[in-house]
């Protein structure tokens, strides 16, 4: 690669690499930070690497839908009728997926059962708790508000429970996630710049997200622009204030009062959320607080699931493996519910387990267990 490369972010193998050129002492352990490496190398390559025609078409069409909510309710619109008519039932009855290409035939395995209204609905005013003890901005997310809106309710309603007043900000879109983790880094960067001035202005304590992919990357924002780029030093203060919601609520003096659940459920780790912000405690101590609930860890809990952001409709067999060996492991746990704390990771996992196991995000079950949800 040349030097057109964005910065090495800190912590990666160069400092290994230098310091073992120099023949300098080097710490045992050294922190690699492998998704920023990774996106980085991925923006190279679709920088670098010629694409066939059809795999060029294919990637722009998924990375002009998926970011925009417009084009999203669209397609949520003909998913809920391609479900509600019972064409998606008859076309699986007579195996006709498998005469599609392997990535339409990934795409279409992959689709969510739709909540028409919430697709449509966004995020729900939230009304001030009685007795506030932090005002939080709550990231609503392209693919999480209209294919997971259940999610941004329930996240509400957990924050509220807890005394925290969500405050709304207007002209938010799509982080830039999908496109950065694609290697198409200068999308990225035009979606950042907007998202950082939506929420610049916003008085709020913290930056709630509860999508892994997507605050994996607002909390490496900064390593998107060079060092002279204004955009470097406010993007630095809006990663500051980012926490996923799980790690947020794990932090505070728990309010709220939750029913008994008598059960067992897997966790998993989506690797956004364990492996690049270091996040793992604090799920398992928020899914403590339901009485009765047994949290089980899935063997070989550190290996991705094969989602990867569009990883797995782009790469659909080697998906597809990683897939169905996450799937045998949450089957040997014998539990009837997987949690997991990102969109793509709920999609790739329901795909491979079926209906084997209910599949659900952290922040759905314990706003159902409440004793006395407000909203």
């Amino acid at each position: 690669f040349d030097d057109e490369v964005v910065p090495h972010p800190r912590g990666t193998g160069a400092e290994a690499a230098h310091a073992a050129e120099t023949l300098i002492e080097v710490p045992t352990e050294i922190f690699v930070e492998t998704h920023l490496t990774v996106e980085a190398t991925r923006g190279q390559l679709e920088r670098k690497l010629p694409r066939p025609f059809w795999d060029r078409l294919f990637r722009w069409g998924l990375l002009r839908v998926f970011p925009h909510r417009g084009w999203l309710r669209g397609a949520a619109l003909g998913a809920w009728l391609w479900r509600w008519t019972g064409l998606q039932a008859l076309f699986r009855a007579l195996g006709l997926p498998q005469l599609l290409p392997p990535r339409l035939r990934a795409l279409e395995a992959l689709t969510p059962p739709v909540d028409l209204l919430g697709a449509l609905r966004g995020l729900p005013e939230s009304r001030p708790p009685k007795d506030i003890r932090h005002r939080v901005a709550v990231l609503e997310g392209c693919v999480q508000a209209v294919f997971f809106s259940g999610v941004n309710r329930a996240t509400a309603e957990l924050l509220s429970a807890e005394g925290v007043e969500v405050v709304p900000v207007v002209n938010q879109g799509c982080c830039g996630a999908l496109e950065i983790h694609a290697g198409e880094l200068e999308a990225g960067r035009t979606r950042a710049r907007a998202l950082i001035d939506a929420f610049e202005g916003v008085e709020a304590d913290a930056i709630i997200v509860n999508s892994a992919g997507c605050g994996s990357t607002l909390k490496n924002y900064a390593e998107l622009f060079e060092p002279e780029d204004p955009y470097r030093m406010r993007a630095e203060a809006l990663a500051a204030r980012v926490e996923d919601v799980l790690e947020f609520l794990a932090r505070l003096e728990p309010r709220a009062r939750f029913r008994p659940l008598e059960g067992r459920a897997a966790y998993h780790d989506a690797c956004h959320l364990a492996h690049a912000q270091g996040v793992r405690t604090a799920p398992r101590s928020v899914l403590g607080r339901v009485p009765g609930l047994e949290i089980v860890e899935v063997p070989n809990g550190e290996l991705c699931c094969g989602s990867a952001g569009i990883w797995n409709v782009l790469h659909p067999e080697p998906a597809d493996a990683l897939g169905r060996r996450k799937a045998d492991d949450i089957r040997s746990t014998r539990v009837s519910l997987l949690l997991a704390a990102n969109p793509g990771c709920l999609l790739q996992i329901r795909k491979h387990l079926g209906a084997d196991v209910q599949t659900r995000h952290p922040v759905e079950l314990l706003a159902e267990q409440l004793e006395r949800a407000p909203l």
